[in-house]
């Protein structure tokens, strides 16, 4: 699943963003869970964007900053920018200032989290590390590891190893990302582009000769060989055709072919 943070102006935040500023990188991030009404897994996800909405009128009214949380994550696995990462939200006592909360939208006293919350918790996660946000990947742990609370419930709790498997999973894949599988025939470059190359390299090849003084050197190979390859000799009649001219035949038929596709 692709993954982004839904900023705070497509949601449509209408309160203050926190309640002033917060340094970072803080030092991690905290789980909590909202206790609202879960929206539904079926786009176009309309109930997701309100939800955030209610959380907003919710924080602000309680607290008077906007909205409590740092990100919020709906069951759809939807990422929110709740206050911006550099102000300080109003979600963990005495924790504010250093600290960042991600917020499962629900009640994970009595529900599971869903595969695309866990997962979207475990990209944000590592996402925010390796953009300096916060000191390291894993979780902190849970808002009740800190006071005497519920939050973020028993099964989104009992979730929070999976969380930090996920998020290690995507700081190892996004440090070293999978090569990308060879060009097809159809991506390769054109005839003319491996021309121009090909003539590019040598006249810059002959400047740097003519400017060292090193003249029939590298250069004039260069321009043995392009000649070799931009104006190929046909093999004469009953000799063998060289590797050169064979794949230039190759070639040929392959052209051929999707021409005669067309």
């Amino acid at each position: 699943m692709t993954h982004r943070i839904i900023p705070r102006s497509e949601w449509g935040a209408t309160k203050p963003n926190g309640s002033g500023p917060a340094p970072l990188p803080a030092n991690g991030v905290r789980l909590h869970h909202s206790v609202t009404i879960a929206p539904d897994l079926v786009p176009p996800f309309t109930d997701d964007y309100q939800a955030i909405r209610d959380l907003e009128r919710i924080g602000h009214a309680r607290f008077g900053a906007g909205i409590s949380y740092t990100f919020p994550i709906t069951p759809a696995g939807l990422i929110f920018e709740g206050h911006s990462v550099d102000r300080k939200g109003t979600h963990t006592a005495k924790r504010n200032s250093v600290e960042r909360a991600i917020s499962f939208v629900g009640n994970y006293e009595t529900d599971k989290p869903t595969a695309e919350m866990i997962d979207a918790a475990g990209w944000l996660l590592a996402h925010g590390f390796l953009s300096g946000w916060w000191r390291a990947a894993p979780l902190l742990g849970g808002h009740r590891d800190v006071k005497a609370t519920a939050c973020p419930g028993r099964h989104a709790y009992a979730a929070i190893g999976e969380i930090n498997a996920t998020a290690k999973r995507y700081v190892d894949q996004l440090t070293n990302p999978i090569p990308e599988p060879p060009k097809e025939w159809s991506d390769m470059a054109t005839e003319a582009e491996v021309k121009a190359a090909v003539k590019a390299g040598v006249k810059e090849a002959l400047a740097e000769e003519a400017k060292n003084k090193t003249k029939g050197s590298l250069g004039y190979m260069l321009r043995g060989i392009s000649r070799s390859v931009l104006e190929p000799v046909e093999p004469k009649e009953g000799s063998k055709p060289n590797a050169f001219q064979q794949l230039r035949e190759q070639g040929r038929q392959i052209k051929s072919a999707i021409g005669n596709k067309g």
